[in-house]
């Protein structure tokens, strides 16, 4: 099969089985693929769009296996409903490559986050998220049949600003076989496979337990692990002191060479972990609904938010994207999810006319977005402004000196555009994410 070579260009536009799609950027690709950020023309929601891209000196028998496992992930992440999965919105070919509309996770991969850091990350912090990571597996091992992950990694495992985890690239996922004796094929990743992992036998609910534990430790000892190593007592406490001796006996068991001597599942594991942390958990997951994904080309039975535009289902009451009973158009407030490699923090913002810049307190300027923590001096003092009128916002430079990106294109000064959910506002190394609530 041959594949074109030209990537998806910013601004064209993508007609899947339900909807068209404008290609914003690109945010990422590997010798598998590429994957876009796009704006679903129907509606201006934002989505990703993963795109199967074989490289030119692919075997026919490569190509097959690749396009094999690019499918598979559809299917499974398009049957499953959970806060800690993305979403499936459609699954279509484009010039011959398969490609899912997925929906699109902002924030750090938890690799991202320890080569920022390039220090041991903190064990209450580390704890918190690998719970997550312990009770979306549990929600996987559960399903009928079971799915077994066979890849966590922290490339693997996003962190939003509002510290919810998304496991994500479900390529060598498979679901359980009990008659069988061992995996067809053995995929996964040095360091974080357990040694059944090696085609040795059958990966179970434990070989993903095997992975969280190599990952724990990676966090929290900024090394990679070596391959079937287990840690030894008091290896990993020497190398952080936010480690204790039950955390550290957690990672260790989670790590045995024999799945029968790990935790029986990841259920078990979660709550281990939470018993060794100082202060009650709070689960980020309380309260979110998994979306439930109506492609916006169907129009049966679909009711439209008439605050966001999203689709929902007919019998819906209330939105799934922005909470909003449905029917009513009630005031909104914005969240902004600022983010650097300095950082995150979020900012509501309830009142208009809202400056971002950087505080002058000699001027007794206070931006409403304060970028003086963040940015390295890029930004203005007052650089850029969000302007509310008959229900929508607009975003304005403020004729700044090293400009304001909006999705990728710089916009001119002194003339408004206009911002949807998802839109990314860049200035310098500072990203922006604008919301409503």
């Amino acid at each position: 099969m041959m594949y074109m070579n030209a990537f998806l260009l910013p601004d064209s536009v993508i007609a899947g089985k339900y909807s068209d799609y404008r290609v914003l950027s690109m945010v990422g690709r590997g010798g598998m693929g590429a994957v876009y950020r796009v704006m679903r023309v129907a509606d201006h929601t934002v989505w990703a769009l993963k795109e199967m891209r074989p490289t030119d000196d692919m075997r026919p028998v490569d190509d097959a296996d690749q396009r094999r496992f690019f499918l598979q992930e559809a299917e499974l992440l398009s049957a499953l409903s959970h806060p800690n999965l993305p979403a499936v919105a459609e699954i279509f070919v484009h010039d011959g490559r398969p490609c899912i509309i997925m929906e699109f996770v902002s924030g750090q991969t938890l690799d991202e986050r320890i080569r920022v850091a390039n220090a041991p990350l903190a064990a209450a912090q580390v704890s918190s998220v690998c719970i997550q990571v312990a009770r979306v597996l549990h929600y996987l091992h559960t399903r009928t049949p079971p799915i077994i992950y066979r890849d966590i990694k922290p490339s693997n495992i996003m962190l939003r600003a509002d510290r919810l985890i998304k496991l994500i690239d479900f390529g060598v996922a498979r679901t359980y076989k009990r008659s069988q004796a061992k995996d067809t094929v053995a995929m996964g990743s040095a360091g974080y496979a357990p040694p059944e992992q090696y085609g040795k036998g059958q990966t179970d609910a434990r070989s993903d337990v095997y992975g969280l534990g190599a990952t724990l430790l990676h966090l929290l000892t900024n090394m990679t692990p070596v391959p079937l190593h287990q840690p030894a007592a008091g290896s990993i406490r020497r190398l952080n002191a936010t480690v204790s001796a039950e955390l550290e006996a957690v990672i260790i068991k989670s790590m045995e060479h024999d799945p029968d001597k790990r935790f029986k599942t990841a259920e078990a594991m979660a709550d281990a972990l939470i018993a060794c942390l100082s202060e009650p958990y709070v689960d980020p997951t309380i309260g979110i609904t998994p979306p439930a994904v109506v492609p916006a080309g169907h129009t049966d039975g679909v009711v439209h938010c008439a605050g966001c535009g999203q689709a929902n289902r007919g019998d819906s009451r209330f939105c799934i994207r922005c909470g909003m009973p449905l029917g009513e158009v009630k005031p909104r407030s914005v969240l902004m999810i600022v983010a650097s490699p300095r950082g995150s923090h979020r900012v509501r913002l309830n009142k208009f006319p809202a400056r971002i810049g950087r505080r002058d307190p000699a001027q007794r300027l206070y931006p409403e977005i304060d970028l003086a923590d963040y940015d390295r001096g890029v930004a203005s003092r007052s650089h850029a402004i969000i302007v509310e009128h008959d229900g929508e916002h607009m975003l304005e430079d403020l004729g700044s000196m090293n400009g304001t990106m909006l999705n990728t294109h710089k916009i001119p000064a002194h003339q408004p555009q206009r911002l949807r959910p998802g839109d990314r506002i860049r200035i310098g190394e500072v990203e922006i994410e604008f919301r409503w609530e």
